[in-house]
């Protein structure tokens, strides 16, 4: 990579003053590996200072310690006073390092952002507002712009949480369980469907028809024939 350090303007014209002399000893200390570096110019001009992401993701301002231009890919990589790092692509992509929590934030040209926690906890949030958060265990979890959440378990259980509050359980062996505020139900592979009520009254009906229901201790109430 190549390195050289960038110089303020008025640094450039200070040199043509009384105190042209020290600016110009400061200038020669400076290494410059190559002149085609010096050539090379980014989004922010030559300022010494730059974006940079806090904790939370949000801009702010921190001087610049170093800048390098990888000289086959065109990334220009900034090191700031705090340890992080900023990568610029020649797409428009962002890859911002943090030093303290190792953790990494991308940027796509679409908007749409990654983070790579050091834990293995990966987000990515879609310009359109969803979120996906994967988790070190494998378990996915979504949440919609519409307010709708969904998480993925690894042994392939998925349950989706509705607007209104309603839970819909799908379970690797077929059955389907739904979780609502005056009910529970749950939907067998052969056809059979179970719902209880909160006062404990069960609903079996199965597949052939038949139908049977019992109150909260058991009893029978009903059991009708296909």
């Amino acid at each position: 990579m190549k390195k050289y350090s960038q110089v303020n303007a008025r640094s450039l014209d200070a040199s043509k003053t009384s105190r042209g002399v020290t600016a110009a000893r400061k200038s020669q200390s400076v290494q410059i590996r190559s002149s085609a570096a010096t050539r090379e110019k980014s989004k922010e001009g030559n300022s010494s200072r730059t974006w940079a992401l806090d904790s939370k993701g949000h801009r702010m301002f921190l001087t610049i310690v170093s800048k390098e231009i990888d000289p086959f890919t065109q990334v220009i990589i900034y090191t700031f006073q705090n340890g992080d790092k900023k990568d610029l692509y020649p797409d428009g992509k962002v890859v911002y390092h943090y030093a303290k929590s190792q953790t990494v934030h991308t940027v796509y040209p679409s908007g749409k952002k990654e983070i790579q926690f050091a834990n293995g906890q990966r987000e990515l949030h879609g310009k359109d507002g969803n979120i996906e958060v994967t988790y070190p265990n494998g378990t996915i979890r979504r949440v919609f712009s519409t307010g709708e959440e969904e998480q993925e378990a690894p042994d392939g259980t998925v349950a989706r949480r509705l607007r209104d509050g309603t839970e819909i359980v799908h379970y690797p062996n077929g059955q389907k369980e739904v979780r609502h505020e005056s009910y529970r139900s749950r939907s067998y592979p052969n056809g059979t469907v179970k719902t209880i009520y909160p006062s404990g009254k069960q609903i079996t009906k199965y597949s052939n028809g038949k139908v049977r229901v019992k109150d909260a201790n058991g009893t029978v109430l009903v059991n009708t024939s296909s």
